[in-house]
């Protein structure tokens, strides 16, 4: 008797599961996609205005402006993204480049040691200790602190560590730093208001073969981790703001020999409620002719759902669209709903 309720549970289980994994996407009229298109953007604009807007943030991205770092603690975080989404492996390096070399900003970098505080006289930052093994910048928070002139928030790079690469490319031969760890501490009136780690391993030739980064600025954290070998790797990111997830992406890529370029991707890019899943093949795609617009949907199968609902919005595509600027057709992504209508992209996503 116990035999056969073992059985018939199973079964039922076995049947349930399958049920379930049978049943089709729901998808949204194309009437309730475009109100949901965008009633997501708009959240999207919100929730990542809200992030900007954290003291730890605004801070970070008022020290940006007073040492002239390009655009901020916003185009680090896009920096952030597009490695997290990017398929183009040979990228990797270079972006990690930019962040070694503070980029927009010759003066420092990652490695230097010292202590330099803000000089409300020059605007510029004076070293007031060499004697230390981190780099710690002395700061005011804002305007309001710095029309005040106090000096009240600190960040703090500390426990770097680095290999030297030596490789030949089209530049020549030369010799490059890449971090592989490196804890981070900012304050604000001596409270901590955000932490981060970060570790990385290289390959012979610089390119990245795993990197790990954590950050916390409550109630914010972020976990970024990429790793594989050979022509197989995948990439995950994270945004949680407490418990509710604002941007994740779980990405497997299969590269060309050479790395040039992604043979094939799989998995999916969320930023809430917006989800984009499916899977393309960058290398088939970059070898379709510019107008070959069969070959390009043939070698793309991406949907966009909304999250929150679970449902399908619609699905992207290539088409040729009149653009009215040059005068003629060009190949443009669109997202098509349900009833066959569409809309570009760049129209929907453009105000992100």
């Amino acid at each position: 008797m116990k035999k056969q309720f073992v059985i018939l549970s199973t079964a039922v289980i076995a049947i349930t599961i399958l049920l379930v994994t049978c049943q089709k996407d729901e998808i949204l009229s194309a009437d309730d996609a475009k109100v949901e298109i965008r009633a997501s953007s708009q959240k999207i604009m919100t929730d990542m205005e809200n992030l900007m807007d954290e003291p730890a943030a605004a801070s970070l991205n008022y020290l940006s402006s007073l040492m002239d770092i390009d655009k901020g603690l916003k185009r680090s975080l896009k920096m952030v993204l597009k490695f997290g989404e990017s398929h183009r492996y040979l990228k990797a390096k270079s972006l990690i480049k930019e962040g070694v070399h503070l980029k927009g900003s010759s003066k420092y970098e990652l490695t230097d040691k010292g202590i330099y505080q803000f000089n409300f006289s020059t605007n510029e930052f004076d070293l007031i200790d060499q004697n230390v093994n981190f780099l710690r910048f002395i700061y005011p928070e804002n305007e309001a602190a710095y029309n005040a002139q106090q000096l009240n928030a600190t960040i703090k790079i500390s426990n770097v560590e680095y290999v030297e690469i030596t490789f030949t490319d089209e530049n020549g031969t030369y010799t490059e730093k890449f971090p592989t760890k490196a804890n981070v501490e900012h304050k604000i009136n001596s409270a901590i208001k955000l932490t981060a780690s970060f570790e990385a391993s290289y390959s012979e030739k610089g390119m990245p073969t795993s990197i790990t980064l954590n950050i916390v600025m409550l109630p914010y954290n972020m976990t970024l981790s990429f790793s594989g070998s050979g022509v197989n790797f995948s990439t995950s990111l994270l945004i949680k703001k407490e418990s509710n997830v604002l941007i994740s992406s779980d990405l497997n890529i299969t590269y060309t020999s050479d790395k040039a370029t992604a043979e094939n991707i799989s998995g999916h890019f969320q930023v809430t409620p917006l989800r984009i899943e499916g899977s393309a093949k960058p290398f088939a795609m970059d070898n379709c002719g510019e107008t070959d617009i069969s070959c390009l949907n043939k070698n793309t199968d991406i949907k966009v759902k909304q999250s929150e609902l679970k449902k399908t919005i619609g699905h992207i595509e290539f088409k040729m669209v009149y653009d009215p600027d040059l005068g003629e057709e060009v190949l443009q992504p669109v997202l098509v709903y349900e009833d066959g209508s569409w809309e570009l992209v760049e129209d929907i996503m453009g105000s992100l």
